[in-house]
């Protein structure tokens, strides 16, 4: 059997804590590009027509993968604005759409 190891072999290989590891003492903060912020108001303005939006809309609108439009639905719209998206399916469509 092996002895433990004690704290002061283990606290030598402990990195720095994050915040002394930057360069130059600046924190690079990432920050959304209006185009992404614009094109975001964008696919909130289509799920708030009264029919709705299909992912095929919203992908060709904004340029994006479906997953990506799937992704800003899910994370942006729903989680962080908290809106309440619903999803329907009528003639073998699936539509999103804004309610309340």
């Amino acid at each position: 059997m092996s002895k433990p190891k004690t704290n002061k072999a283990r606290s030598s290989r402990r990195t720095k804590p994050v915040s002394s590891a930057t360069t130059g003492g600046e924190e690079k903060v990432k920050i959304a590009s209006a185009a992404t912020s614009s094109k975001l108001l964008t696919i909130i303005a289509m799920l708030r027509r009264p029919d709705g939006a299909t992912i095929a809309d919203l992908v060709n609108v904004t340029g994006w993968n479906s997953d990506s439009v799937r992704g800003a639905i899910s994370g942006s719209i729903k989680k962080r604005r908290l809106m309440n998206v619903i999803t329907e399916v009528a003639n073998g469509v699936r539509t999103h759409r804004i309610t309340g």
